[in-house]
Parts: C-alpha cells; structure tokens; sequence
C-alpha cells in the first residue's frame, strides 16, 4: 500500500483501533472498561513536515530581516561617525580661522600701537652744558626695526661743534618696549651732554 493509505492497529485498552497512517487518536478507557476518545488535537502527521518547512522559512526569514536591521544600525553609526568627523573638522577649521583673526588683530593692533606711539621722526633734546643743548633725531623705523650693529648719531650744531651718540640695538629694543635709555655724548671742548631716550617723550 502507499504511504497515504497504510493503516496502524493500535490495542488501547482491550479494544482494536483501526488508524489511518496520516491522524492519531488517543483513546483511554473510563472505570467501567469502556474505551472514550479523549478530547485532544488531531494533527495530520503528513503535515509536520510542512508546518516545519514553513516555521523553518520564517525563521530564516527573521534572522534575514534582523541582519539587515543590524546593517542598517551600522550604517547608521557609520555615517554618525562620518558626521562626528566632519563636525570635528569643522571645529578644527574654525580654530583655525579664530586662530588666523588673532594673529591678523595682533599685527594691526601692533601696526596701530607703532603708528600712535612712535611717530616717523622723533628729537630728544640734551641736558645743557656750558649754557648751550644739542637736539638729536631718530626715526620710528630705527627704532622699531632696529640695526643689529646699532647706531651712531650726530647731534645738531651748537656753539661752532657737535656731539656723537651711540646706541646698540639692544638700547633701541628698549626704547622700543617703552624704558628710558640714558646716554652720554662724546667729550667735545671739554664738556659733554646726557640724552634721556624715551617715547614717554
């Protein structure tokens, strides 16, 4: 016989069953010896494997749509990373560009401190010796940018002579950062003179 029409005796009880191959009864007997079908499910026993095919498929089915969730988390955190990058180097480009406005504002800031404090021509008068004063000139560029070998300068005529003044950088630094550089002239007819080099004028 086939598969489908193959019959299983089954002795329940003392009483002879007659099963199809496909269906299962359980049967029991009560206390007079009589034998009742209990109230159970029926399952068609050809049908499992389907019913299992078909749990196995949405099985697979929930595992595939849960790794395509999880993919899709991992792009999600993959472009938040990309976003918290980008944001980084925006940070960073901005610190750049508060950076390079600094360094912009200090320089004009100084250009504008040089430009108030030392003006282009600047005449420091002597002490007075022998009843007579010399005058002396620099200029702003000497002392904001001042030679690595320093100067030398001759004082105005007075009385038929001149004087000479020497300053090295360092002294022209000084009067740069704002100090009082004190001086004395070369020795001409006996005598010299004091300059006091200050922008405090």
């Amino acid at each position: 016989m086939g598969m489908e029409r193959r019959q299983f005796i089954r002795l329940l009880g003392g009483v002879m069953l007659v099963v199809p191959a496909g269906r299962v009864f359980v049967a029991c007997d009560d206390d007079d010896g009589e034998v009742k079908p209990q109230d159970t499910a029926v399952t068609d026993v050809a049908d499992v494997p389907d019913v299992i095919d078909g749990d196995v498929a949405d099985v697979v089915e929930d595992v595939a749509d849960a790794v395509d969730d999880v993919a899709d988390v991992d792009d999600d955190v993959a472009d938040a990373v990309d976003d918290v990058a980008d944001a980084d180097d925006d940070a960073a480009d901005a610190v750049d560009d508060v950076a390079d406005a600094d360094d912009v504002a200090d320089a004009n800031d100084v250009a504008d401190v040089d430009d108030d404090v030392i003006p282009a021509q600047i005449t420091f008068t002597s002490t007075v010796a022998v009843g007579h004063t010399h005058d002396l000139t620099l200029t702003g560029a000497e002392i904001v940018d001042s030679p690595s070998a320093g100067l030398s300068r001759e004082t105005t005529l007075d009385l038929g002579h001149t004087h000479v003044v020497e300053l090295t950088e360092a002294e022209l630094d000084q009067i740069e950062a704002g100090q009082t550089v004190v001086k004395e002239t070369t020795l001409v007819n006996a005598h010299t003179h004091s300059f006091s080099f200050s922008l405090a004028g």
